[in-house]
């Protein structure tokens, strides 16, 4: 049975992957003859640090499927500072102890640099502009015409009419590189603010660890080292929960 999707890919990964996902979506329609394109109740949406991976053989998302944690021209200070300047030196140490970055020569237009910290930095300057781009693609997957168009879909399939709005939520993520491994916990903590539905709460999560990047020959020195640190973060929150440090990032 075909139901409402929102699939939010992270970073360059998660990027590359749900811009397959349309591919692959696309040519089933239209090998089923289909003409009217994706209904609007599967929604994708990017979030990253930079608009890159135009040589990946998928399209790219178009302009709102697509959402930028970095301000144009705005360089690693900047986010620090925009950061900082919600408190004071008390709230800052509390803000950013164990994990903040205060000194970097990356350059964040061009991405995170495969260090976590930095994704997570910049992923929670913007987080209300982030909260307001779910919300937005939320509003899209329950549009009135919405339900009618995938029913739309189920016929030219032959699948299973949708009997329920029910939306299923997915994140898809690394683990291994910078930005999305940074992001992907806040992002998901974002998600069940964007909505009082109880399926935010229960969104899946796809997330690639360090082997996929072997496979590939792209597997530099610090991959590994992320997916341990991001896993034991997921595991710690099953029984830790939000932090009042993360609490006061959030507010």
């Amino acid at each position: 049975m075909l139901t409402p999707l929102l699939i939010i890919g992270l970073g360059g990964s998660g990027g590359k992957t749900i811009r397959s996902m349309k591919q692959a979506l696309n040519r089933k329609l239209e090998a089923a003859r289909y003409e009217g394109g994706l209904p609007a109740a599967w929604q994708f949406l990017q979030i990253d640090t930079t608009y890159d991976g135009i040589s990946f053989p998928a399209p790219m998302l178009p302009s709102d499927e697509f959402h930028c944690v970095v301000p144009s021209g705005a360089g690693f200070y900047d986010v620090l500072a925009s950061i900082t300047n919600r408190g004071t030196v008390s709230d800052q140490q509390k803000m950013l102890s164990g994990w903040g970055v205060r000194n970097s020569a990356i350059s964040i237009q061009a991405g995170a640099g495969q260090i976590r910290a930095i994704g997570r930095q910049v992923g929670v300057a913007d987080s209300a502009k982030t909260l307001e781009a779910i919300k937005s693609a939320i509003s899209k997957m329950q549009a009135e015409t919405a339900m009618a168009e995938l029913r739309s879909v189920a016929k030219a399939l032959g699948a299973e009419a949708p009997k329920k709005d029910t939306p299923q939520a997915f994140i898809i993520s690394s683990l291994a590189g910078g930005s999305g491994a940074g992001m992907f916990m806040d992002v998901s903590e974002l998600l069940k603010r964007a909505t009082s539905q109880n399926w935010a709460q229960e969104a899946i999560s796809f997330l690639y660890t360090a082997e996929v990047f072997s496979s590939i020959g792209a597997a530099g020195k610090d991959v590994s080292k992320n997916s341990l640190g991001a896993m034991n973060e997921l595991i710690a929150s099953k029984w830790v929960g939000i932090s009042e440090r993360s609490e006061l990032l959030y507010s």
